[in-house]
This record gives C-alpha cells, structure tokens and sequence, in this order.
C-alpha cells in the first residue's frame, strides 16, 4: 500500500497520466518480487550447480549398476527410467515394470536343457535384483513380482507357444 501511496504522490505533482501510474505500479511490484525471489534463493555451489543444503548427499551420475549376467534391454532401459527418475511414484514404476515384464516374457525362448517355468523365474528374480539397484523397489513393485511368480511357475512342463498364449 506505501509504494500505491507514494506512486500516487508522485502523480499528483509530475501531473502523469493513468498508464504512466500503472506501469510505475507494475514495475515497482515486478522489482519487490524479484528482489524476494532472489533472497529466498538457496545458496548454489560453483561447481555442477548443486544447493548446499544437499551437497552431503550422493548424487546420481547417470550412468546404471554394472552387472555380470545378460539383462533384457527393456528392463535396462526402465532401469535408467527408475534411476533417473524419469518414471516416479510407486504405482507408475509397478505399471512400466509389468510392461517391461510383458515384452521379457514375449522374447523369452527356452534354452537348451533347461525348465520354461525354473530358467524364466530365476531371470525374473535376477531383473528385480538389479532394479533395486537402480532404485529401491516400491511396494507395488514387490506386489508384481509375488503376483507374476505363481503365473511363471505353474507354466512347467509346457512349451513357449503354450506359455506365452498362457
């Protein structure tokens, strides 16, 4: 209200017109809020742009967990979704880890001397593992994985034909 009061002070002597008030109005109010934004800035450290309230914390770097076993590229590219945090929220990763698991269970053919239901089970099992290390699994995401391994498990004994209409 004192900046309005001495705007209208500075009218009345200089005889300014309405929109010269009006814009001497905005400009004071644009220069206030400005000013509070840049107060109320958390002090930035020079180097990689990180606040200084969080700079004991590890950061991610971009890059995923380095792991000895063959991963199917839709759960290594859900992975770095996780890790980046490009998909969030626990009800969000649980619906792209159930597409992720679809694609896997599509492109799954059974090797040699191996059980269908025992060899995709434990490559389910070796997915999650290395999502958690992208990110720590959501509940809904352990919900996924305890509802799909019954699915998996009562596949034995049929073929990947079967399986997968199953």
């Amino acid at each position: 209200m004192e900046c309005v009061d001495s705007l209208a002070l500075q009218s009345s002597t200089y005889k300014c017109s309405k929109d010269s008030i009006e814009k001497a109005v905005t400009n004071e109010i644009t220069k206030k809020s400005t000013k509070s934004v840049k107060s109320s800035k958390a002090h930035l450290s020079s180097k990689d742009n990180t606040v200084h309230l969080f700079s004991h914390l590890p950061s991610f770097k971009g890059s995923l967990p380095k792991t000895k076993s063959y991963i199917h590229p839709a759960i290594s590219q859900i992975g770095l979704q996780y890790a980046t945090g490009v998909v969030c929220g626990g009800n969000a990763r649980a619906v792209a880890l159930l597409c992720a698991l679809k694609q896997v269970v599509q492109d799954y053919v059974t090797p040699d001397q191996k059980e269908l239901a025992r060899d995709l089970h434990d490559q389910v099992k070796r997915y999650m593992e290395f999502l958690d290390l992208c990110r720590p699994i959501s509940v809904s995401m352990d919900s996924v994985s305890k509802y799909i391994s019954p699915i998996i498990l009562c596949c034995s004994g049929r073929t990947d034909q079967q399986a997968s209409g199953h």
